[in-house]
């Protein structure tokens, strides 16, 4: 559930729900999440941490095999766009937060998560001054980066005071 909240996060940080959807997808996601606890599911049908970690680890491995793709088709002028390819390593680096298993490696993710980050929002500023985007867009993304940003000095903070 946590990887839709993240593709959730993601998708209202590039404004693709409509501000009346949101709210709705917000608190169908929330209630979906508490209802196993909420009916009482049996502990003994849990998955295991290790269970956990393994298709954490598969949706990382999947998502860096289309980042890999996706930068040799950019690179070789295919069908591949820019946008598509920094979405995509967004998409990447949260899985790979949700993935580690150590605040040092979340923080090492961080870090480049900020670079991605800044650099969507450097494109997309430079698609609105061309005239290719909007000012939402790229308000947007800076949000979004400024949102990775602020994450990046909390987990800088919480290591530090560990």
């Amino acid at each position: 559930m946590a990887e839709y909240l993240c593709l959730l996060r993601l998708e209202l940080a590039m404004g693709i729900f409509s501000r009346f959807t949101t709210p709705f997808l917000l608190v169908a996601l929330s209630v979906s999440v508490n209802l196993p606890s909420a009916f009482g599911q049996d502990d003994a049908n849990s998955p295991t941490e290790s269970q956990i970690q393994q298709l954490l680890n598969r949706r990382v491995d999947q998502l860096r095999k289309v980042s890999e793709l996706l930068a040799v088709q950019f690179e070789n002028g295919g069908e591949s766009n820019y946008d598509r390819l920094l979405t995509v390593q967004i998409k990447l680096h949260e899985a790979e937060i949700e993935a580690a298993e150590t605040p040092e490696a979340r923080l090492a993710i961080l870090e480049a998560y900020l670079k991605t980050a800044k650099k969507l929002a450097d494109f997309t500023d430079m698609k609105f001054r061309n005239g290719e985007g909007s000012a939402v867009d790229s308000l947007l993304a800076q949000a979004a980066a400024t949102g990775v940003e602020i994450r990046l000095l909390k987990a800088r903070r919480a290591l530090k005071f560990r």
